[in-house]
């Protein structure tokens, strides 16, 4: 039965990362970048039991600190951690797990241009054939990389991380009280900072999917919000236009001068 439930939860948890990446990706750059923009990262590094704290923007990764993580003494970890904390806005901040890219498997593959609908459920069904892996022994993510639009066939690029080697490392940090919503893999060497890191959901996070549900929501009042006033505004020109229509209709039948009624001589009879 908890084991049920527990897979019941995990498809949940993805159908609302994937309804979120959904929502996200209908939206206008312009207007994703307005609703949805670029956050600092908090990067959480673990070796061993030595915990490195980093920071990402889009200027650099700076490290604010590092911390022994002591499961005898949480208290004295958390305190550590505060201190090195202070002054961050974690509310505003995506919250990591940092790993090597060597951890993940990464694998090419080929499928029908409809698959792109549904293309994480696709992925998860055909998991055991693409990997060694089931699907709920995996965090995974897949981004597409090229489509044919003669063929009707896409090119996607797929993300796979064992749970034996993330679910240990989240259990650490939220022991701390860290809650990681996403692993961080670098795409390119350490050093580089032109293409930002493949972040693959943490899906079975309950808090992590809480905040993604959150910024989907926030998302969507916002975007009704600008559906609803450029409605209004929409509706207010047109109005507007068909006054001013009238008005230039009317005065050009007062500036019109009357035509005199045609003179008929009158036969007497």
């Amino acid at each position: 039965m908890a084991y049920a439930l527990a897979k019941v939860r995990r498809t949940t948890d993805a159908f609302f990362v994937w309804w979120f990446d959904q929502l996200k990706s209908m939206l206008p750059e312009r207007l994703k970048l307005l609703l949805v923009p670029d956050v600092a990262e908090l990067l959480l590094e673990l070796n061993g039991s030595r915990l490195v704290v980093r920071r990402r923007d889009r200027a650099a990764i700076v490290e604010l600190g590092s911390v022994d993580i002591d499961a005898a003494d949480v208290e004295a970890t958390k305190a550590a951690l505060r201190a090195i904390l202070q002054g961050q806005q974690l509310e505003r901040m995506r919250v990591c797990l940092r790993l090597p890219a060597e951890r993940a498997l990464r694998k090419m593959v080929d499928l029908p241009a409809a698959a792109e609908e549904n293309l994480r459920q696709v992925l998860a069904f055909e998991m055991d054939r693409l990997t060694p892996f089931q699907a709920d022994a995996v965090h995974y993510d897949v981004r597409v990389v090229d489509r044919d639009n003669d063929t009707r066939r896409l090119r996607a690029e797929l993300m796979v991380l064992p749970r034996a080697i993330v679910d240990p490392n989240v259990a650490t940090l939220q022991l701390v009280g860290l809650e990681p919503e996403a692993v961080a893999l670098p795409r390119g060497s350490e050093n580089d900072r032109t293409e930002a890191p493949w972040r693959v959901p943490l899906a079975t996070n309950g808090n992590a999917s809480r905040k993604l549900v959150g910024r989907a929501a926030i998302m969507l009042l916002l975007l009704a919000g600008a559906l609803v006033a450029t409605s209004v505004w929409l509706a207010f020109q047109r109005e507007r236009n068909l006054v001013e229509g009238s008005t230039v209709r009317s005065q050009r039948h007062e500036r019109t001068p009357k035509r005199a009624a045609p003179y008929r001589k009158r036969s007497i009879g």
